[in-house]
């Protein structure tokens, strides 16, 4: 009995659900339309980049938005537009569907997206397995809830001895929590100061805010040294952007860096803020490279923006900030 009323419980939570998405209010198309094109025209940094001409584009899709198009339509139009950008900050939501941009993926309803991994699969890195095969003792610690993918709850840093008093440190992501990491930031650097050298691990790192993070990095800085150039776009036009800010990293007063050898591990999968943090350990002098590979590479920090209009919510991450720096993408750096 018990189970048959969970059961028409379930069922009468599922018909009550359709019914009020089949019986909503429709959208507006054209004024959804022009509010997503308008917000991309005064904000995004790339589109020279990426040679797209966006008043073009919008003469071309404009002439096939009117009172009539339906919400599916307008929602197709829009993941087109978003597949040319092939950005992956750009996302689009509606009810139970979600479409991310740059990632060469179909729709995602929200079971899908319990699952979804912005990381590529590769063969390249187990955090499990370096904690069983060569960590000697580890500990965990910034507990992380995530609602974005990949979804769940999780332990930011994991440190810890490898052999011949080698410390270890991997981030799963640059957390926000600037107290919290600068605690176990903190914690690490107290515990391993007279370590032999230290490695960095930043594989499988899904970004997030690269703030809190550089003050690793400026621990083992000796020196002032410009990581990165910013330039904001003007909102007035597509291709005026704003004088140049020198990003930064200094030495920190608080740890007195001892020289020891530093050796960078990143891989395919280290992206969006922890390539900003890549590029300021790349400002340390570096004695040793392996498996380089040089490339020019675009970076964009995001600004989270949320509209709706209609009935469509879609929700992408404005590109407030473009730059093209030259980074060296490698497997293993050693830094001195």
């Amino acid at each position: 009995m018990k189970k048959l009323l969970i059961y028409i419980t379930i069922v009468l939570i599922a018909i009550i659900c359709a019914w009020i998405y089949m019986t909503r209010d429709k959208g507006q198309p054209v004024e959804t339309f022009e509010a997503f094109f308008k917000v991309f025209t005064e904000n995004y940094a790339l589109f020279e980049v990426k040679e797209i001409d966006w008043d073009k584009e919008y003469d071309y899709y404009s002439e096939r938005i009117n009172d009539k198009t339906t919400d599916d339509e307008l929602f197709n139009i829009l993941k087109e537009i978003l597949k040319k950008l092939d950005d992956k900050h750009c996302y689009i939501y509606r009810f139970n569907e979600i479409y991310f941009s740059g990632f060469k993926l179909p729709s995602l309803n929200y079971l899908d997206l319990t699952s979804f991994d912005f990381r590529l699969p590769t063969n390249d890195f187990s955090l499990k397995l370096i904690e069983n095969e060569y960590l000697i003792s580890y500990e965990k610690s910034l507990n992380v809830k995530s609602l974005l993918p990949p979804m769940g709850i999780r332990k930011v840093f994991t440190t810890g001895w490898l052999t011949d008093s080698i410390a270890y440190i991997h981030m799963t992501e640059m957390s926000n929590k600037s107290k919290e990491v600068h605690n176990s930031i903190n914690s690490f650097l107290q515990k391993y100061q007279n370590a032999n050298g230290f490695v960095v691990d930043v594989r499988d790192n899904i970004g997030g805010y690269s703030l809190p993070a550089k003050e690793l990095a400026e621990y083992f800085t000796t020196d002032t040294h410009t990581y990165a150039v910013s330039r904001l776009r003007n909102p007035d036009s597509i291709y005026e952007f704003k004088e140049p800010e020198y990003w930064k990293i200094e030495p920190n007063a608080d740890f007195k860096y001892k020289n020891q050898p530093i050796a960078l591990l990143i891989n395919e999968n280290t992206q969006s803020a922890a390539e900003l943090f890549t590029l300021m350990m790349k400002t340390l002098r570096v004695s040793k490279l392996l498996e380089i590979q040089l490339l020019v590479f675009l970076l964009t920090l995001t600004l989270v923006s949320y509209r709706m209009v209609g009935n469509i919510v879609y929700q992408f991450e404005r590109q407030m900030i473009g730059m093209i720096v030259l980074l060296r993408i490698l497997e293993l750096y050693l830094i001195d």
